[in-house]
């Protein structure tokens, strides 16, 4: 019996060696194949600049996913007050992740974490920006879903919507509250803030970068989506 048994073990442990063997040569494929994804890992802004991508997280509530949010920036960065403050140009990628998320629900979320995370006195300086900016989100998204919110110093911020632009804040100090919503101290939940940040560990960074990349919509959606422009978008004089 003892041989029996002594004659398995290195079969029993090779197997084993060679399941993990598999395990990692699928995760190192995947992180192959994904570094070649240059759509997801970089982006164009409409003024030409190229940003970078920091990180990806997923915010969620009780009832289930909502959207995965990619934050862009000139320069990668894990420092909040640097990424908020600093003048560069970015862009905050959102995929909507729910089935159907309504625009006030999205706007109000809005509202809330900048309130949050914003000094009072600079609420209410800027509250007549915000609030214009929060009313851009007043139809109902579904998944796949593509919003952009990107600031550029000479341009301001302008929001799309699967690749039609529904709005534009002139006032500069407009976007670093918005960004604050993702990277303040009360983001949308801590590991949303972990992601977008570019911390967290490496095969919970894949997944959702992959995930990031597979949302997209429909040719149907980005024509219905289409009539959402406005002939008159640019808010703030």
């Amino acid at each position: 019996m003892k041989a029996t048994q002594t004659g398995r073990m290195p079969r029993i442990a090779a197997l084993g060696f060679a399941k993990m063997g598999l395990g990692l040569w699928a995760l190192l494929a995947s992180m192959s194949a994904w570094s070649a994804d240059a759509s997801v890992t970089s982006n164009k802004l409409a003024n030409g600049a190229e940003v970078v991508l920091n990180g990806v997280g997923e915010a969620r509530e009780l009832t289930g996913t909502l959207y995965l949010g990619a934050l862009y920036l000139e320069h990668r960065s894990t420092n909040p007050e640097v990424i908020a403050t600093s003048v560069w140009n970015k862009r905050l990628a959102i995929r909507i992740t729910a089935d159907k998320l309504y625009g006030r629900r999205f706007g109000q979320l809005w509202r809330e974490r900048i309130a949050i995370n914003t000094d009072r006195k600079q609420v209410t300086e800027l509250g007549k920006d915000i609030m214009q900016f929060v009313d851009l989100f007043k139809d109902t998204y579904i998944r796949g879903d593509q919003i952009n919110i990107d600031f550029s110093p000479n341009i301001g911020t302008v929001v799309s919507i699967n690749g039609t632009v529904i709005g534009k804040v002139k006032n500069p100090a407009v976007h670093e509250v918005i960004v604050r919503a993702w990277v303040g101290d009360k983001p949308p939940t801590a590991q949303f803030k972990i992601g977008v940040l570019g911390t967290a560990d490496d095969a919970t960074a894949i997944a959702l970068q992959q995930q990031f990349g597979t949302l997209q919509p429909t040719a149907k959606r980005i024509a219905e989506t289409k009539a959402w422009a406005k002939d008159e978008y640019a808010l703030g004089g």
